[in-house]
């Protein structure tokens, strides 16, 4: 501190005048012991002579005293500075386990708000694809359920363009593809039949037509009626991407009658395919299957 080197100056000075006090009293006495002892002066007039040296040694005595008390007084100030200051550093210490503590528990906090803040993102997205979900299975447009859902979760990656596509007309339920699919079965069968020679032939032909059943289950073969009948059963399960697969498989006849009920099968696949995976990733992990 800038008391020490003070402290250090005060204390050889009060050391110097103390030899001197000390070496000037010797003096003093030696000279009084030898002038009793010559006889050239009495006690009297030896004390006057002496009494400006005595009080000269006065005056210097009562300095050393000041001293030895203002010495005394500075070592008892820094003692107490020393303590003030150990008990400063204590209570720093203190403050920074404290101010640690605080910056811990700040961080906690944080974290637990972003966690609460991100699920209740999540379930907000999630409740957005649902609700454009339950829009879409009624068959009817869908403009205001994907608007919800693309305001509530603008995060989403996932490109909902292909939604959009059938936001005004809708999706046509699986019900509605199972009720349409007896006709157009028919069709595909009549399109693809073919036709024999003579005109024997060609009556025959006519009359199984007209009589003619379409297969409603599963059956092996490649010939058109098989193939309706593995495509039939898949509707009736709902296994659109089947359907779609067996109607690949159709002669080039056959698939142009069904062009058109082929178009909405492929738009309700694609809009359950997209519902499962916006629900997976709204909720961040594996959804039920949307598309029936």
């Amino acid at each position: 501190t800038g008391e020490a080197p003070a402290l250090a100056s005060l204390s050889n000075r009060l050391v110097t005048l103390e030899q001197a006090l000390s070496e000037i009293t010797s003096d003093v006495a030696s000279v009084a012991e030898a002038s009793t002892a010559a006889g050239g002066l009495s006690e009297k007039a030896l004390g006057e002579a002496l009494a400006p040296v005595q009080n000269g040694l006065d005056s210097l005595a009562n300095e050393v005293s000041s001293l030895k008390a203002d010495f005394g007084d500075t070592k008892t100030s820094l003692a107490d500075l020393g303590g003030s200051v150990s008990n400063l550093g204590d209570t720093v210490n203190t403050l920074g386990e404290q101010t640690a503590m605080l910056s811990e528990r700040a961080d906690t906090l944080e974290a637990e708000a972003a966690g609460r803040a991100g699920e209740q993102q999540t379930a907000a997205a999630a409740l957005a694809v649902t609700t454009l979900k339950a829009a879409i299975d009624t068959g009817a447009s869908f403009v205001q359920q994907l608007d919800f859902l693309k305001n509530t979760a603008p995060d989403l990656t996932l490109d909902v363009a292909p939604l959009e596509a059938f936001s005004q007309s809708g999706v046509p339920t699986l019900a509605s593809l199972q009720h349409q699919f007896g006709p157009i079965a028919t069709g595909v069968l009549a399109a693809t039949r073919e036709e024999p020679d003579g005109v024997g032939g060609k009556f025959f032909s006519n009359l199984q037509g007209l009589v003619s059943v379409r297969p409603t289950t599963a059956q092996d073969g490649d010939t058109p009626a098989a193939i309706i009948g593995r495509m039939t059963a898949a509707l009736t399960e709902g296994r659109l991407d089947d359907v779609l697969s067996e109607a690949a498989t159709l002669p080039e006849t056959g698939k142009v009658a069904a062009a058109e009920f082929l178009s909405k099968v492929e738009a309700r696949q694609t809009a359950g395919d997209l519902l499962q995976t916006l629900l997976a990733t709204a909720q961040g992990g594996a959804g039920a299957n949307p598309s029936q």
